[in-house]
C-alpha cells in the first residue's frame, strides 16, 4: 500500500493499525500512549518556520520522526502532544491552540483532540488518533491562575512545570533560584491540580520533584525520563522519587532519548558540550575563524564517534522503574522532533513495536504490556479527572 493511498483511507479501515500488534492471535493489542512527542517544532522552530500545514503535509512521508503513515506503523493511539509557538506572547500562546485546532480539522479523519481518557478511548475505538494537548515549559502559563483555567479549556491537560529555572520551580540543568519550588510554584500546582491539567516533573530539579510530591492532590507524571541510576544524569528520575511516584500513584514514562539511556551517550553528549563551548568561546574571541572552528568540529566527531544506544538498553530502564515503581506506574514518552540523536531500532514513530517486541523476548505478559502502553496513563488522567471536579 503506497502512502498516499494510505492518507486516503477511511479511519474504519485503519483502524487495526492504531494498536501495537500482538505477538499471539490471542494476546489483546495496545492501546499505545505516547508521553511526549515534539510535531510543532516541525512548524513553529525550524530554519523555514513558521510555517503553514500545507507547508509540511503530514499525510505523507516528511523528514522528521512523525506523520500519519509512520504513526500508523507505530500503532500509536494517543499522544500528549507539546503546543507552542515561537511567539512567547499570549497572542502567541493561543495562536498555537488555534494551530492545533487547525491541525484536527485538515487531518480529522486521523486525528482528534481529547480532553479526558474516555475521549482517548472513544477516538482511539473510531480508528483515530487522539491528540492530548501538553505544555513544555510553564512560562506561557505567565504566573497566573487565570491562564491555567483559560488555556484548560482550551484542551490543555498537562504542564511541564519548568523547562529552565522560572518562577514557579528550578529546572534539572539550571542555576536554581527557589531552592526547589517557589510558593507561587505551589500555587499553580494546586490551580493544576483543581483545573485536571497534570502536573509533569520532566526537566525539574531533583528538589522540585520532591517538593511537588508533598504538595499535589492528583498523581503526577514524568512525560519523558528514564531512571537516574542507570544513566546519572538531571533529567532522569532517581530511585526515591520513584518510590514516592509509586505513593503517588503517578508514572513515569520512559523516554527514548540516547542522551538519557546510555551513560556512554551522556558522557560523549558532556565531551561534545565542552568542545563546542571552546570553539564558540574562540570564535568570539577571534582565535580561530569558523572555517577553523567546523574543521575542530568534524575532527573530534572522525576520532569520537557517537555511541551506539540498543533498543535493549530502553527496555532496561523500563524494567528498572517497574521492579523499584511498580508495573502500574511506567510507561513510555518517545521526544520524538524533539532529540537531534536516536536510538537504533527506535529513530522514529514506526518503531514502537521493537520495543513491545523486546518486552517480549524478556518475559512481559500481555497485561503487563497493556499498562506500559497505555493503561497506566489513563488511570493517572482519569484520576486527575476526578480529583479536578472535587
Amino acid at each position: 500500500m503506497t502512502k498516499s493511498l494510505l492518507s486516503l483511507l477511511a479511519p474504519a479501515v485503519l483502524a487495526g493499525s492504531l494498536f501495537v500488534s500482538p505477538a499471539r492471535a490471542d494476546e489483546p493489542a495496545l492501546l499505545l500512549v505516547d508521553g511526549h512527542n515534539d510535531l510543532f517544532i516541525r512548524y513553529m522552530d525550524c530554519p523555514s518556520c513558521p510555517r503553514g500545514l500545507d507547508a509540511y503535509d503530514i499525510r505523507n512521508r516528511t523528514d522528521g520522526d512523525t506523520d500519519i503513515p509512520r504513526l500508523r506503523e507505530g500503532g500509536v493511539g494517543a499522544i500528549l502532544l507539546n503546543v507552542f509557538s515561537s511567539d512567547k506572547t499570549t497572542k502567541g500562546t493561543l495562536g498555537a491552540f488555534d494551530f492545533l485546532r487547525h491541525l484536527e480539522l485538515k487531518y480529522r479523519d486521523h486525528f482528534e483532540v481529547a480532553a479526558t481518557a474516555a475521549d482517548v478511548r472513544r477516538i482511539h475505538g473510531a480508528g483515530r488518533i487522539a491528540l492530548i494537548p501538553t505544555m513544555e515549559g510553564a512560562g506561557r502559563l505567565e504566573n497566573d491562575p487565570l491562564m491555567v483555567r483559560t488555556l484548560q479549556r482550551l484542551g490543555l491537560r498537562a504542564v511541564t512545570l519548568a523547562y529552565q529555572t522560572n518562577d514557579l520551580a528550578d529546572g534539572a540543568n539550571a542555576t536554581p533560584r527557589h531552592n526547589g519550588l517557589s510558593d507561587l510554584g505551589r500555587a499553580i500546582v494546586a490551580e493544576m491540580n483543581d483545573s485536571g491539567i497534570l502536573v509533569d516533573l520532566s526537566h525539574v530539579s531533583t528538589k522540585v520533584m520532591h517538593d511537588v510530591l508533598d504538595v499535589t492532590k492528583a498523581p503526577v507524571i514524568f512525560s519523558h525520563s528514564s531512571a537516574r541510576s542507570l544513566v546519572n544524569v538531571e533529567r532522569n528520575v532517581p530511585d526515591d522519587v520513584l518510590k514516592r511516584v509509586a505513593k503517588n500513584s503517578g508514572i513515569v514514562m520512559v523516554s527514548l532519548v540516547p542522551y538519557f539511556t546510555s551513560q556512554a551517550h551522556a558522557d560523549w553528549v558532556k565531551r561534545e558540550e565542552v568542545l563546542s563551548n571552546q570553539i564558540g568561546q574562540d570564535f568570539e574571541a577571534k582565535r580561530i575563524t569558523q572555517a577553523e572552528g567546523d574543521r575542530l568540529w568534524t575532527e573530534w566527531h572522525a576520532a569520537n564517534p557517537e555511541p551506539k544506544v540498543s533498543v535493549s538498553a530502553v527496555a532496561d530502564h523500563i524494567e528498572h522503574i517497574r521492579t523499584i515503581a511498580g508495573i502500574d506506574h511506567v510507561g513510555i514518552g518517545s521526544d520524538f522532533d524533539g532529540m537531534p540523536n536516536k536510538i537504533t531500532g527506535l529513530e522514529d514513530t514506526s518503531k514502537f513495536p521493537n520495543l513491545f517486541a523486546e518486552l517480549r523476548r524478556r518475559g512481559w505478559n500481555a497485561e503487563e504490556l497493556q499498562k506500559l502502553a497505555g493503561e497506566n496513563f489513563l488511570r493517572v488522567m482519569e484520576d486527575a479527572e476526578k480529583i479536578s471536579r472535587k
